[in-house]
């Protein structure tokens, strides 16, 4: 989606303002996995303070697991059919939203910064993303100035920091192809273990806050 003439590389790594069918799958395995993990080590717990009733919460920690993961998988594919973006002559646009439709705009005046973002998961999937910080923010903005689920996100991530690069420097705007600025990357992990040492952390609390209320 855009309204300007775009180098060819950039038009064919936006691939039409769609995410790839991969996206699904990171989707479902990011949020699914986690959330699965909490459950597992939550009716872990339970079990060790209730031995004798062991099996039984087992049974619906397994139930539980199963609605959770197809319910994380119906919301990661029609979440994925609702994602759009566009790159236009003096911004960029990202639409999300499965019930409530939300349509982010962000002029290229207020991009600082332009990052391609790779995690796990993306790179097992052969998938990455563009990340933005504005003006005003310290971090990438994750859900609205991400454009999500690109096969290829390094030249659309260049091309953006030339345009942005060209607004500040104007002798930037008139250079080629071969002379585009060349966006950083950030490849994750990091992130990943931050969420599951406070999930742990979360978990320990709970678990002594069991023992104590059965002493």
């Amino acid at each position: 989606m855009t309204d300007i003439m775009l180098p060819e590389a950039v038009e064919h790594a936006l691939q039409g303002g769609r995410p790839a069918r991969a996206l699904v799958k990171v989707l479902a395995l990011q949020h699914g996995l986690m959330v699965s993990l909490f459950i597992w080590l939550f009716g872990f717990m339970v079990i060790i303070v209730d031995v004798e009733e062991g099996s039984f919460y087992t049974l619906w920690v397994i139930l539980v697991n199963i609605i959770v993961l197809a319910l994380t998988l119906l919301w990661a594919v029609l979440y994925v059919e609702h994602y759009s973006f566009g790159v236009y002559s003096d911004r960029i646009e990202v639409k999300r939203g499965i019930i409530g439709r939300r349509e982010v705009s962000i002029p290229f005046g207020r991009i600082q910064n332009v990052e391609v973002y790779r995690g796990i998961l993306d790179r097992l999937m052969g998938i990455g993303s563009v990340h933005v910080e504005t003006a005003g923010s310290s971090r990438p903005i994750m859900a609205e100035g991400m454009i999500m689920g690109l096969r290829n996100p390094q030249p659309v991530a260049d091309y953006l920091l030339r345009r942005v690069k060209g607004l500040r420097q104007p002798d930037a705007a008139g250079m080629g192809d071969d002379d585009v600025f060349s966006a950083g990357t950030r490849y994750g992990g990091d992130d990943m273990m931050a969420e599951l040492q406070g999930i742990r952390t979360l978990l320990e609390e709970i678990l002594r806050e069991l023992r104590t209320g059965r002493r």
